[in-house]
């Protein structure tokens, strides 16, 4: 809320830092490879938009949707990046090839994650014939995040291979 009082008085001195900490930009100007990774993967996961009226549409929707996002200057000529992408994209599921595992893993999936959606690990836990631990919250990642729920079954199954049991899930931080 500070970031925005500031920048109505003419000041992006705040929202700066915000961006600069959520694009993990280094004191030394450089980034991490996070925000690439993410864009490789949408590439490859998601369908390509290369018609124009489609890409006006998608900027329609997006603005009734979220018109306090809209810049008043439109967007419809500009392409989706994965639109020049070298590699195609798959936009099927990926189904994980393990040839053995020696013990049953443990996936960990929080049910508001923005950035890996809450069912991606449900899925890969029975593909996997894994054991699934649900955290609830909208945090990305949650081993060792300040949940102590998470940090204990993680841990014990870390040191000896204890898996948490079926329907496991810890609270909100």
């Amino acid at each position: 809320m500070r970031a925005l009082t500031e920048l109505r008085a003419g000041r992006g001195s705040q929202l700066m830092t915000l961006s600069d900490e959520y694009y993990e930009r280094n004191p030394d100007g450089t980034y991490a490879s996070s925000q690439d990774a993410f864009e490789a993967i949408r590439c490859v996961d998601d369908p390509r938009v290369t018609d124009p009226a489609q890409s006006l549409a998608r900027a329609q929707a997006y603005n009734q949707a979220a018109p306090f996002l809209d810049s008043g200057r439109g967007a419809s000529s500009a392409r989706d990046s994965c639109a020049f992408w070298p590699v195609p994209p798959t936009s099927q599921p990926h189904v994980p090839q393990v040839a053995d595992l020696s013990a049953r893993p443990l996936v960990v999936s929080t049910t508001g994650d923005p950035a890996t959606p809450y069912q991606a690990g449900v899925e890969l836990a029975r593909a996997l014939d894994g054991a699934l631990l649900t955290k609830v919250g909208d945090e990305h990642t949650a081993v060792f995040q300040n949940s102590r729920c998470v940090d204990d079954i993680a841990t014990r199954y870390l040191v000896d291979g204890t898996l948490p049991p079926p329907d496991a899930t810890c609270p909100a931080t």
